[in-house]
């Protein structure tokens, strides 16, 4: 594997093991200052790094092909498969359930996480035709920055303003997408907060050719940091793109990008280190994995040992780990089970046990 390679699966994996985090009962109990920093950039970091990988000259029905295939693949027959499960355990209604997955926003779905798959599928094809676009001008790239910077305000403005109106006549229709809320759940596939995603993930593509060069700089890093700090001391402003909340565009958007700097400059410093880089590169990998599988997996493992007398922070601090590495282990040895390969993973990426 190349070492730009490495980096960006680094920094992948210091993003997947960042969203288990944020959701463990250490942050997620109180909302506290870790959960102001760590979701300040966790999320636009994903959509950054998936930034880097856009060819402007990929056809539109290979795109839709491929993404379909790595991200809606895996979440509807994930969610498909729950559904039957709690069909048979728990005899929920069946209409409800399944109007929720294609609905497909965090609150219409069980598994919480798993917004982000169908949501980056829209945020990829957005982009992909800004991209498409962009060859009919002069200067695409000034187009592209442009286009980056009318994302990202666009999208604030829908975002507030969408949760800013009142939804009380559409709560009956609400109540039928699982029962899960009768407030408004965001437009399907979250499409509302489509162009605050496409702004990092044409950030990403926009700085491509310098992720690929990036060097670790201890004054550059140090630096950033401070930025990163100050923000945060002063302004206090953090986002949860699934629960709509973003904070003051100008500091937000701020502190996201220190903290993707952040991140690709750990990702580059652990290169330095053989075993905690190939450590950090194999849960990079594993992302899509641990996406999937660690919420069930930390929330489950967090109630039984409370449920056996274990204090709450060792249970977490317990609870997160194996919400990183059973779903690694699981991804690793995915060999072992070719059918589940074939449902989750992409037909190109199957893994291979050596």
């Amino acid at each position: 594997m190349s070492k730009r390679s490495s980096v960006i699966d680094t920094a992948r994996g210091i993003g997947i093991v960042l969203v288990v985090f944020g959701h463990n009962w250490i942050i997620a109990h109180d909302h506290g200052a870790l959960f102001r920093v760590v979701f300040s950039f966790h999320m636009p970091l994903f959509f950054f790094l998936a930034g880097l990988f856009l060819r402007p000259t990929e056809g539109i029905n290979t795109f839709v092909s491929s993404r379909a295939d790595s991200l809606l693949k895996p979440y509807f027959v994930v969610l498909g498969a729950w559904g039957v499960l709690r069909l048979i355990v728990a005899n929920i209604p069946v209409l409800p359930y399944f109007m929720g997955v294609l609905y497909g926003t965090g609150f219409t779905i069980e598994w919480v996480p798993l917004w982000f798959l169908p949501h980056l599928f829209v945020s990829l094809l957005l982009v992909l035709a800004l991209m498409k676009w962009a060859t009919h001008f002069s200067s695409p790239r000034r187009f592209l920055a442009w286009s980056m910077l009318i994302c990202l305000l666009s999208g604030w403005y829908a975002m507030t303003w969408l949760q800013a109106q009142q939804w009380q006549d559409m709560q009956p229709w609400y109540a039928k997408l699982n029962h899960l809320t009768t407030e408004f759940p965001g437009l399907p596939w979250s499409l509302d907060l489509v162009g605050i995603s496409a702004a990092f993930v044409l950030a990403g593509f926009l700085a491509r050719e310098a992720v690929l060069a990036f060097r670790f700089h201890w004054r550059n890093t140090i630096l950033v940091g401070a930025v990163f700090a100050a923000c945060h001391l002063l302004y206090g402003q953090t986002m949860d793109l699934h629960m709509r909340e973003y904070g003051n565009p100008v500091i937000s958007s701020l502190q996201a990008v220190a903290g993707i700097y952040l991140s690709i400059s750990l990702a580059a410093f652990i290169q330095r280190f053989e075993s905690l880089s190939k450590g950090m590169m194999a849960l990079g990998q594993a992302s899509l994995f641990i996406l999937i599988f660690h919420s069930w997996i930390e929330w489950k493992v967090f109630g039984l040992l409370q449920h056996h007398g274990i204090g709450d922070d060792v249970a977490a601090l317990i609870a997160l780990f194996l919400g990183v590495v059973l779903p690694a282990l699981l991804w690793r040895y995915m060999s072992l089970f070719p059918w589940l390969a074939a449902l989750l993973l992409p037909k190109k990426n199957k893994v291979s046990s050596s």
